[in-house]
């Protein structure tokens, strides 16, 4: 049996709201370093982090805070797994098809059929966007 629109559209935010319900009981149960910080302050720090990813023109700097948002998520009592799976490997896999491209068609200095170039911009990319999704359990 065919379910309409509407239907879809109840069961979609039925799930949403189990999930939001879910994760704010496990908030609530963990005693991890984040869960007793006042959300307008976490709100306003992953803003200032994302912030500072999306301008930095070092990736030795986006790794930094990369490193610091795994570090977040371990004190906060978040798996590790369950951050790569539920964000991490949608993320990568996303942004690996954008990135891929430029490794090819940006013009640089050749190694085989990628530039020195595009695998820089390639990673700069994929490495800013694993960053701004990692804070993202975390904080919440």
């Amino acid at each position: 049996m065919k379910r309409t629109f509407v239907e879809k559209s109840i069961a979609g935010l039925a799930a949403g709201m189990s999930f939001a319900a879910l994760a704010e009981a496990s908030a609530r149960e963990q005693s991890g370093a984040l869960q007793r910080v006042d959300p307008r302050v976490k709100l306003a720090g992953m803003f200032a982090l994302i912030v500072g990813v999306a301008a930095s023109h070092s990736l030795s700097a986006i790794g930094a805070v990369f490193l610091l948002a795994v570090t977040l998520a371990i004190a906060s009592r978040v798996a590790l797994a369950d951050l790569a799976k539920w964000y991490g490997c949608p993320c990568c896999c996303s942004a690996d098809g954008i990135a891929l491209p430029a490794v090819f068609l940006t013009p640089g200095d050749r190694i085989g059929l990628a530039t020195v170039q595009g695998l820089r911009t390639a990673a700069f990319l994929l490495l800013r966007a694993e960053t701004a999704v990692a804070y993202r359990p975390c904080w919440c």
